[in-house]
């Protein structure tokens, strides 16, 4: 059975995206769906490190590897303005990837060469598309203004990095 590794942590790119723009402090601590959503959003940012040190591992491609390190400099950058606006919060997210992300990454953890290469893209684009949905679906439903803020920031960085997945999908010759 294939497994779509990124999706949950495609949801941690997006935290990156719009740390410049949310680091603003909640006066008061989150609403149970925020919690889990950032919740998700910090699992997925080590999901996201995991996964592209992998890639970094694995691929033979420089493209793929090039994508990687930015996705690693961007979930550590990210991790870092998500424990402290939880800090502010008097909350602790979890740092683990969850239970699913790490059957999922044993399931890549498997492939080498051109083989990750396409699995990897392959589940970025579909994480990403995703998790856009879900960014937006959050955007409608949070009551709290700086969850907001931070999806507003953060969905063009998702974007992008959409775009640049489906970019290498299209012209990555030797993954295919």
């Amino acid at each position: 059975m294939k497994r779509n590794f990124t999706l949950p942590a495609a949801f941690g790119l997006l935290l990156l995206a719009g740390s410049a723009a949310y680091s603003q402090t909640p006066a008061s601590g989150w609403s149970g769906m925020d919690r889990d959503f950032l919740t998700e959003v910090s699992q997925s940012d080590a999901a996201e490190i995991q996964a592209a040190e992998l890639a970094l591992d694995r691929s033979h491609n420089v493209n793929v590897r090039r994508l990687a390190q930015m996705v690693i400099d961007h979930h550590k950058m990210s991790q870092d303005q998500l424990s402290a606006y939880a800090s502010g919060a008097s909350t602790t997210l979890s740092t683990q990837p969850s239970s699913e992300q790490s059957e999922a990454y044993s399931d890549l953890e498997r492939l080498d060469g051109e083989t990750f290469d396409h699995a990897y893209i392959k589940n970025q684009i579909e994480a990403h598309k995703k998790a856009i949905w879900r960014f937006q679906q959050v955007l409608q439903d949070t009551n709290d203004q700086q969850t907001k803020n931070y999806v507003w920031g953060t969905l063009p960085q998702l974007r992008r990095h959409l775009t640049e997945f489906k970019f290498l999908k299209n012209n990555c010759n030797e993954c295919w």
